[in-house]
C-alpha cells in the first residue's frame, strides 16, 4: 500500500443518486427515513466501520422548518424523535466529520443533506482503502433531526 487514494466522483454521484431514489428522509416519512439510514449504516458496515446509533429525544421543542416557498414555519412538537448515526474504528475521538442525512418533508434531498451524506460516505470509503490506524481519532456522525431545528447535532 502506497498510503494514497483517490475519491471518487462517481462513487458520490451513486450515493447522492441513491438518496434520491429513496426520496423525502423527513420526520412524516419514518419509512424512507429508516432506509436512508440503513443505506448509511450497510455502507460503512462493509467498509469496516463500527456504526452506532444515538436516539434523540425531544419534549415540548419548538421547530423551524426549511422551506421551498422561502417561509420558515414554526412548528409545536410535544415530542421529537430522531437517532444520529455515528462511525468510528476507536473508542478514542477527536475529529468529527458530519453531515445530516433528514430531509424537510416532500423533497429527496439529493443536494444539501445528500450531498454532504455522500462526500463523508466516500471519505469514509478511502479511508478503509488506506487501511486506518486505531491511533487517528477519527469520528463521522450522520445527523438525524436537523430540519427541525439542528437538533440532532446539538444533542450531540
Amino acid at each position: 500500500m502506497n498510503g494514497r487514494t483517490q475519491a471518487s466522483a462517481a462513487t458520490i454521484e451513486q450515493h447522492a443518486s441513491r438518496f434520491a431514489e429513496i426520496g423525502d428522509r423527513s420526520q412524516e416519512n419514518p419509512r424512507r427515513h429508516q432506509l436512508g439510514r440503513a443505506y448509511i449504516t450497510d455502507t460503512l458496515a462493509a467498509l469496516g466501520w463500527n456504526v452506532t446509533t444515538e436516539p434523540i429525544e425531544l419534549r415540548n421543542a419548538i421547530t423551524i422548518t426549511d422551506s421551498a416557498k422561502g417561509a420558515f414555519p414554526l412548528t409545536f412538537r410535544r415530542r421529537l424523535h430522531g437517532e444520529n448515526l455515528i462511525a468510528t474504528r476507536t473508542e478514542r475521538t477527536r475529529i468529527v466529520i458530519g453531515a445530516h442525512y433528514d430531509t424537510v418533508a416532500g423533497s429527496p434531498g439529493a443536494d444539501d443533506n445528500g450531498s454532504g451524506t455522500s462526500g463523508i460516505l466516500e471519505i469514509a470509503e478511502q479511508i478503509a482503502k488506506l487501511g486506518y490506524k486505531p491511533h487517528k481519532r477519527l469520528r463521522f456522525a450522520f445527523w438525524g433531526a436537523e430540519e427541525g431545528g439542528v437538533l440532532g447535532s446539538a444533542a450531540r
